[in-house]
């Protein structure tokens, strides 16, 4: 299977997996039924986890007893040849297990999809002419149950949540590749800021990344104060945690050659899977610079993006992360804000090492603050602060293309209209590549 093949398998970026930087650590991956009331978060100790959530650690190692002889085996690759070229099926299925505790009850979620890269299937064509190559991809998503989604109101799939719908498409991108003038895309794909702020060299993308909402985007806080204590409120994960990086759009995309590890990207999209005509009619304008390289025993990557639309809602954002080859360390930050003065930054350690032959052994530890990240002024919330921290790991078992993960993560939020308690997530999973 040629590199290009592989560069685009993952979530973000255009790393191929053979590059040495991308064998290190892969770039961060491209969105109930009521228990009996829990005791309040007074009624705890402090930085007590419930048991429910210590017990969800287990099951990264459930999942290693169970994935070992698989271990032992080859995946083949899945590609024929076709009209002078060659066709590959590809994809990945992505599920795990969700606890969650908003502060009062909790609730797990079982066999979800992690929308932190979720579960998808693809075909790819690619065909080398003398001097150019041609590539054409069609991408599909699929997780009716997830992360994404669910929550203590309603962790239920409605019948059109079961069928394919707009909002599926991942892909339909055609991509001509140039060696001396570089890349033009057209089609439904990644715009030039797409994967800017996710740049990530820990080995725990899959999991802790700056898109760290993504393990438990659809729960929701729940009140503490005036807003009545102990009820649920409208402000979701997914709205208090944001990195304001690029979207997938029909657009017109150019990349650059990389010229001793730098390369600049541009497009012009719109979002026309939308279902709002004014969303769709909106002009979108991206544009990058990336760094893929390195110094010594240090490899290195960088970005830094702006996006701009028709209606002012300009962003800018960046990430940088470097990997100290011999000893694994590795260190990640990410950063952003918008025309609206919202912002964040983001920092992340951690540590890859063999500690057994099946495959690298990744830990992490991060943080993230964000100020205005949510604004509501239908609902008073003129200002608001987003922190949370994290700890995750992630266990490669390459023969049999598997990852094992798992993560901890407490969401705390606040904003001017109430207070609200913090939310405490444990998420293990598997995902399963081919």
């Amino acid at each position: 299977m040629s590199q290009r093949s592989h560069a685009r398998r993952g979530d973000k970026g255009t790393l191929p997996r053979t590059d040495p930087v991308a064998v290190q650590g892969r770039l961060a991956l491209e969105r109930g039924r009521v228990l009996p009331r829990g005791p309040r978060p007074d009624e705890r100790p402090p930085y007590a986890c419930p048991p429910s959530l210590a017990r969800a650690a287990l099951a990264p190692g459930l999942a290693l007893a169970l994935a070992g002889p698989a271990a032992a085996q080859t995946i083949p690759e899945l590609e024929w040849p076709l009209l002078g070229g060659t066709l590959e099926l590809y994809g990945q299925i992505n599920r795990g297990v969700l606890v969650y505790d908003d502060g009062r009850q909790t609730e797990v979620y079982p066999f979800v999809d992690a929308a932190n890269s979720n579960s998808r299937i693809g075909l790819r064509f690619e065909k080398d002419f003398r001097t150019w190559s041609f590539e054409n991809v069609y991408e599909i998503g699929y997780d009716p149950y997830s992360t994404g989604r669910v929550n203590v109101v309603d962790d239920s799939i409605s019948d059109q949540e079961w069928q394919l719908q707009k909002s599926n498409i991942r892909r339909i991108d055609f991509i001509f590749h140039f060696a001396q003038f570089g890349d033009l895309s057209v089609g439904q794909g990644g715009m030039a800021t797409d994967g800017v702020a996710e740049r990530d060299l820990s080995g725990t993308g899959l999991v802790a990344s700056s898109a760290l909402a993504d393990s438990a985007s659809g729960q929701l806080f729940r009140f503490t104060g005036a807003g009545g204590p102990g009820s649920i409120s409208g402000v979701s994960v997914g709205d208090a945690f944001a990195n304001f990086d690029g979207s997938r759009r029909v657009r017109v995309r150019y990349d650059t050659p990389r010229f001793a590890g730098f390369g600049v990207s541009a497009s012009y999209g719109r979002d026309l899977l939308n279902d709002s005509r004014a969303v769709r009619e909106q002009n979108l304008f991206d544009a990058s610079l990336s760094y893929v390289g390195g110094f010594g025993d240090f490899a290195l990557q960088g970005a830094t993006g702006m996006a701009l639309r028709d209606d002012n809602d300009a962003r800018y954002l960046a990430s940088a992360t470097t990997l100290h080859k011999p000893t694994g360390l590795n260190l990640t930050l990410a950063g952003g804000l918008t025309e609206g003065e919202a912002s964040f930054v983001y920092t992340k350690v951690g540590i890859t090492r063999d500690l057994v032959s099946w495959g690298s052994t990744s830990f992490s530890v991060d943080y993230y603050t964000g100020d205005d990240v949510n604004l509501d002024a239908g609902a008073g919330i003129t200002s608001s602060s987003s922190d949370s921290y994290g700890l995750a790991v992630v266990q490669k078992i390459d023969a049999a293309n598997l990852e094992v993960y798992a993560t901890y993560r407490n969401y705390d939020y606040s904003d001017n209209s109430a207070d609200y308690s913090d939310g405490d997530a444990v998420f293990t999973g598997v995902r399963f590549r081919f």
